[in-house]
């Protein structure tokens, strides 16, 4: 019985927490850390240009770019799996009702069926494969969400840092427009 009882708990899924050690905030004769007042990024922040093109641009980007709604599946699929994951860990039950009309023997004669079914099941998770199925589906979850949250922030800094170029080259033009091309206005733009 206790050789039993070993065999069991060995292969139970348990998690571990690491192992914690007692270390000094810096090393000695290291120079403090300097304060860092860092405010945080606002999640719309090319509001701040204040330039309706720009805003357009990236909601049309952020609704009609292949690359996030991809993402943005993986998500939902991710989420499922988390779903599926946790509902093996409950019994679950299932019931049916039908019926049926035939000739049974051949004799021209028929008959009726009627039937209903109820079953239940319930696997217990005796050695934890079942919780750990649902920890590596949260895990593929936040891996999906961080994957949406990259591709997202690319597209937004691929919009924002493009229009930013179009609109300084636009102004250059203007500015070279606005002198008539003569050559001492153009040294100046070029830094002569």
């Amino acid at each position: 019985m206790v050789a039993f009882a070993l065999l069991v708990s060995s292969c139970s899924d348990v998690p571990i927490a690491p192992p914690s050690a007692d270390l000094p905030a810096r090393f000695a004769g290291a120079p403090p850390k300097p304060q860092l007042h860092v405010s945080p990024i606002k999640a719309e922040w090319w509001s701040g240009f204040a330039d309706k093109e720009l805003a357009v641009l990236i909601a049309t980007g952020r609704s009609q770019n292949p690359r996030l709604r991809q993402a943005s599946a993986k998500v939902e699929q991710a989420r499922a799996e988390v779903g599926i994951a946790s509902s093996s860990l409950f019994p679950s039950l299932s019931a049916g009702v039908g019926s049926s009309r035939g000739d049974k023997y051949g004799f021209g004669t028929s008959h009726s069926n009627k039937y209903s079914t109820v079953s239940g099941d319930w696997t217990v998770d005796l050695f934890g494969a079942k919780h750990a199925q649902k920890r590596a589906a949260e895990a593929k979850l936040a891996a999906a969400i961080s994957d949406q949250t990259q591709a997202e922030n690319e597209l937004l800094a691929s919009i924002a840092s493009t229009y930013v170029d179009v609109r300084y080259y636009q102004r250059r033009i203007q500015i070279s427009e606005r002198h008539g091309g003569k050559p001492a206005a153009q040294s100046r733009l070029r830094g002569r």
